[in-house]
């Protein structure tokens, strides 16, 4: 059997402390607040206090940190593949969707340590730019196998160059009628009348 493709974030900081790196994230994410974000056009937000324009999308401040991060420091791969979805789109099932078909290889479909099972598919293809909200970025992606699957709700002129050019990667793009994706979001928020 191949060896596992998974890597946790934990490991993909073995190579720096975790103050240094909460460090170097928190001087790049106050540069952000600081000096890009106040700049920004603002509107009442839906869920959160207000939402930014930021390069033609109304998006909440937070993911705004998230994918300036992302865009300038994630280096796309060719061999990586990018699930790019809106929110509530089928996001999770296709997540699991192709890691299994990816790593088929590598776990035999009655293992009781399979990582869907153990650790969940939000821990086996991570959000790049949210991940980088619940603490410390997802670490130096470089250190993960190719091929990387990673996930986005970035929109794809958001995208860092990497991903987008001809030598980019691959990007698996779903979409769901918009109406059916609000009803969902609208009852994910637990909206009340």
């Amino acid at each position: 059997m191949a060896a596992p493709l998974l890597i946790t974030a934990t490991q993909c900081f073995a190579h720096k402390t975790k103050q240094e790196e909460e460090l170097q994230v928190e001087q790049i994410y106050k540069r952000y607040r600081e000096l890009i974000i106040p700049n920004l056009p603002r509107q009442k937000g839906w869920m959160r206090e207000h939402s930014c324009l930021y390069q033609g999308c109304w998006i909440d401040s937070k993911i705004i940190e998230g994918s300036m991060y992302l865009q300038e420091h994630f280096k796309a791969r060719p061999t990586d593949v990018l699930l790019a979805t809106p929110p509530k789109c089928g996001t999770t099932w296709l997540k699991g969707l192709i890691f299994s078909i990816m790593n088929r290889a590598s776990y035999e479909p009655s293992m009781k340590e399979h990582p869907l099972l153990t650790s969940g598919v939000h821990e086996c293809v991570p959000f790049l730019e949210v991940n980088l909200l619940r603490g410390p970025p997802i670490g130096d992606l470089e250190v993960l196998p190719s091929p990387r699957l990673l996930c986005t709700h970035v929109p794809y002129s958001m995208l860092p160059e990497t991903a987008r050019g001809h030598d980019g990667c691959r990007i698996v793009h779903m979409w769901r009628n918009p109406k059916d994706a609000l009803v969902s979001f609208w009852h994910f928020a637990g909206v009340t009348y």
